[in-house]
């Protein structure tokens, strides 16, 4: 047997490694009972509370329950359980302490290549506990200096390389997956966290402002040496109120839990000088507003904020060092008054609302964008001007009304042919004063993406016979069709369409009832998810006979789940065939790779399972 913190290893040794499950936490509670108290001794009433929090805090893992009843042992006052729940982390990373898990951290981390170092230890700049999406965490580390980059891959896909190698480490927890099986959000446990702010702080790489622990007030690092700063949300105020002047700081951190601009500053200006050449600002739950001081930060390579603002001044067109910029606002759409065009490091643009686009100037002399990532804009502002420009774009999502844009003859739509390296393309419909439009599926849909690999539809109200089109995407793997993407009775597969690449299908809240469909509609598919697809009556037994399938999701679609429960019974047939052909009558040696899982939400209670047995 082998034991390995390592999946690669694992992998090596085995093609199907077992994955240890991290403890429940009722499992966690029970593990430290048993070592704090003995097999036969109950906790104390009195401190059953804080010992379920302290379990809690140990994310599900034993070893770290194991540590920290240790610190428990012999001990049942109250004030010291109390400590230890108010200070899990710092007793599970205890350099004083020869039992805590300080030596199994410190192997994995001066076993990691010196490049990713520094990625696990940014991870500690973020919360305690925090989901971090996967994106903004490979957009700051690119912004940070921190990914090299190689001849045959872009920034974003080693840092991409680099998480999924963390995560193979297990040093980085998946909190979310997508249906495509990336990454969506992270995040590390508590004492990895613990050791990354220990760590950083040991070898300079960031510093934090915090209250202070013996008195009233802040503890703030000294700012002329301090390179990378960060602060709670809640002290923001008090440190910007004694007005702070960091020329030294390069990056100014403030993550939170709370909404996106959420707080206010008495005044804003404050911040914006107390940074003169910072280049790396996050600051999204504050309430921020622009000033002069802030069209002074010319070194900003990275921005992410959040405000009650309708357009992105025009001088943030001088941030020339530009490469991530998020703007979130309580306004409907946004203007970009900048001109981006002219910002030849920008890589992504990301809006939680549509933004409209100035034109490029025609009398430039700057060749095409750098852009990669353009989330949101507005259909108005895919002009064949702005798509010759960005003709690097890999992932774009459009909001807003389609039917115009989508036109055969003259919507914006046909500009789609300038992108040659579109890969990820969001269609998101807003019916709006046009509500009587009817939107429709261009036929050259197909001829405009030919490297698509990932589509998503929202509230368009297709023809399902337009839905065949797609299958024209010769590339496509990800297709998902939400709120109504399409409408109709019925989708009929079997008069021709073939999705040739598809692995993953999610079709929500559609309200067609009949869905036909072969083995040879989605040869390759390994996941299909329907949510709320109430009116479907059958999911087409022919998948049953695509050998790729392993994973179907069936959320508040009740009247399909018969027909889902015939298709898992038939692929166990096939694949105890399928093993009996290769393993002889040893099935039970054969490898279970090819596993159906069949997921129903809510979970039928065992009454429903008995009348459908019945």
């Amino acid at each position: 047997m082998i034991t390995t913190r390592d999946a690669s290893v694992a992998r090596y040794a085995n093609a199907h490694p077992h994955s240890l499950k991290f403890l429940k936490d009722e499992e966690s509670f029970q593990l430290l009972e048993n070592r704090v108290f003995g097999s036969n001794v109950r906790c104390p009433e009195e401190l059953i509370a804080r010992g379920k929090s302290i379990a809690k805090q140990c994310s599900g893992v034993p070893l770290a329950v194991v540590v920290i009843a240790g610190a428990l042992r012999g001990r049942t006052s109250e004030r010291w359980w109390q400590m230890v729940k108010d200070n899990v982390g710092n007793h599970l990373i205890n350099k004083d302490d020869p039992e805590s898990c300080l030596k199994y951290v410190e192997m994995s981390y001066i076993h990691l290549p010196e490049k990713m170092k520094a990625c696990f230890l940014y991870c500690g700049a973020f919360p305690q506990g925090f989901e971090i999406p996967a994106w903004k965490l490979i957009h700051l580390w690119i912004s940070e200096g921190l990914i090299n980059s190689e001849l045959n891959a872009t920034l974003e896909e080693m840092a991409e390389q680099y998480l999924n190698e963390l995560i193979n480490r297990n040093l980085v927890m998946v909190m979310q997956k997508r249906v495509d099986g990336l990454v969506k959000t992270c995040r590390i446990h508590d004492m990895l966290h613990q050791f990354c702010k220990m760590e950083a702080k040991n070898e300079g790489f960031f510093q934090e402002v915090c209250e202070k622990t013996d008195q009233p007030g802040l503890s703030i690092p000294d700012l002329d040496t301090s390179r990378r700063l960060l602060i709670q949300l809640s002290l923001l105020e008090a440190f910007i109120s004694k007005e702070p002047f960091a020329e030294h700081v390069r990056s100014f951190l403030c993550f939170s839990k709370k909404n996106k601009g959420s707080e206010q500053l008495s005044d804003i200006r404050l911040l914006h000088k107390a940074f003169p050449l910072v280049r790396v600002l996050d600051v999204e739950s504050l309430d921020f507003s622009f000033s002069s001081h802030f069209k002074e930060l010319y070194h900003l390579r990275y921005i992410a904020i959040s405000g009650n603002y309708a357009s992105l001044p025009a001088f943030v067109g001088k941030f020339w060092n530009l490469q991530t910029l998020i703007l979130n606002t309580k306004a409907s759409t946004i203007e970009i008054k900048a001109d981006i065009w002219n910002m030849l490091q920008l890589r992504h643009l990301h809006t939680n609302v549509p933004a409209k686009l100035t034109s490029p100037a025609a009398q430039t002399t700057y060749g095409s964008s750098c852009l990669q990532t353009l989330s949101k804009v507005a259909p108005g502002s895919c002009g064949e001007d702005v798509l010759v420009r960005a003709c690097n774009l890999k992932k774009v999502s459009i909001q807003g009304e389609m039917a115009e844009f989508l036109e055969t003859n003259k919507g914006g739509f046909r500009n789609f042919a300038k992108l040659k390296l579109l890969e990820h393309l969001k269609l998101l419909n807003d019916f709006g004063r046009s509500m009587r439009k009817v939107v429709q599926l261009p036929p050259a849909f197909a001829e405009y993406l030919q490297k698509l690999n990932k589509l998503t539809l929202s509230n368009t109200k297709f023809p399902w016979s337009d839905a065949n089109i797609l299958a024209r995407l010769e590339c496509l793997e990800v297709l998902k069709l939400k709120e109504n993407a399409f409408s109709g009775m019925t989708w009929d597969l079997d008069i021709g369409g073939c999705f040739s690449q598809l692995k993953v299908l999610l079709i929500q809240r559609a309200d067609f009832e009949i869905w036909k469909a072969s083995d040879l509609s989605f040869q390759r598919l390994k996941c299909l998810v329907l949510i709320s697809c109430d009116k479907l009556e059958v999911v087409p037994f022919g998948l049953a006979g695509v050998s790729s399938l392993q994973q179907m999701t069936l959320e508040n679609t009740n009247k399909a789940i018969k027909s889902a429960k015939a298709i898992e019974c038939r692929k166990r047939e096939l694949i105890q065939e399928s093993k009996k052909r290769k393993f002889g009558m040893e099935i039970c040696q054969a490898p279970d790779s090819s596993k159906f899982k069949l997921m129903i939400f809510p979970p039928e209670t065992s009454d429903c399972n008995a009348t459908q047995q019945g």
